[in-house]
């Protein structure tokens, strides 16, 4: 019997490693649960940059949606910019008249993937379906086979779910997948959208590019209990708690890696970064599901000092990903 997820804050759920994806693990958010009222903008954003005009759930702030049209199944921004800097992330070309409340999601939101199986399938379902499906890495994909099947499941509600389910057909119905423009490549044949330096979904909710684990790293932030970042591989726990980035073999650019860490320093504060749900070695939080005091952990950091020498930022045990 597989594992359920398990509750890491009100509305936000953590699935069980996946070993399809190398012991990562993928989250949900339920989307239904915003206190309208609460309506402080703790995003991070330089004071240049404008949230004047809130998108609509149909039409958030970064990038096109894709159409029906199978030639045009990719969609992304012009002018990339770099992530590392901070002094304007309002440099987008789609922006969209309508309006929705402040802090309300577009629906529920799937970060990387879970293991796909039936109770997967149930839990989502019976929470209302996936609307955004946001992968922070290209290992975070999964074979290709359960990233169809699952975006199946949430795309064509006339044959994966009960006629009736109406709600639940409504989120299914428009389930998008959501990944930097250097990885769409790795899912061919599906309708992904695009984006290259950050995509906002709500002003709760934004996707922001954090290159150097790999080229489209990317590290999801929620604007919920003090700021939760959702880190993928980009930062990691350590067998003490603490959180850094880890060099491997497979890490694409070292030094871009520490950049995006520091642009995360530059760009948030203890007000609005308060935890980070890595996307692996969570076995190292001892069941916490979470790392406490993000921010203040992230600056204690020598990322100078880790340029010349990766091991200053890690212990030697570090290189074991527990998946439990």
């Amino acid at each position: 019997m597989p594992k359920p997820p398990q509750a890491v804050f009100d509305s936000i759920y953590a699935f069980p490693p996946n070993r399809d994806t190398l012991g990562g693990t993928a989250y949900f958010i339920v989307g239904n649960s915003i206190n309208p009222a609460d309506s402080a903008d703790h995003s991070g954003l330089p004071a240049n940059s404008s949230n004047s005009s809130v998108p609509s759930a149909h039409q958030p702030t970064g990038f096109k949606q894709p159409t029906d049209d199978p030639t045009q199944s990719v969609h992304n921004l012009t002018n990339p910019t770099d992530p590392t800097n901070s002094s304007d992330h309002s440099n987008h070309s789609d922006h969209s008249s309508a309006h929705q409340p402040a802090h309300q999601l577009p629906g529920n939101i799937l970060i990387d993937c879970p293991p796909w199986h039936e109770e997967t399938a149930d839990f989502l379902t019976q929470h209302g379906g996936v609307r955004w499906w946001i992968f922070t890495h290209r290992s975070s994909f999964g074979p290709l086979q359960t990233v169809r099947a699952l975006h199946r499941a949430f795309s064509n509600p006339a044959t994966t779910l009960e006629e009736s389910e109406p709600a639940a057909q409504s989120a299914a119905a428009r389930c998008e997948l959501v990944v930097q423009e250097q990885e769409a490549y790795l899912l061919p044949n599906l309708p992904v959208t695009t984006f290259r330096e950050e995509v906002t979904l709500s002003p709760e909710l934004r996707v922001i590019w954090t290159p150097g684990h790999t080229p489209g790293s990317a590290c999801v932030w929620l604007d919920r209990a003090g700021g939760i970042l959702f880190s993928g591989r980009h930062l990691l726990p350590t067998p003490q708690g603490e959180l850094m980035p880890l060099k491997t073999a497979k890490t694409f650019h070292w030094f871009r890696q520490l950049r995006s860490v520091q642009a995360l320093i530059d760009r948030f504060s203890p007000v609005n970064l308060a935890h980070c749900c890595p996307g692996a070695s969570v076995g190292f939080l001892r069941g916490a599901l979470s790392v406490d005091r993000a921010y203040e952990r992230l600056t204690t950091l020598n990322l100078a000092a880790a340029k010349l020498d990766p091991v200053a930022l890690q212990s030697p045990s570090l290189s074991e990903t527990p998946d439990q």
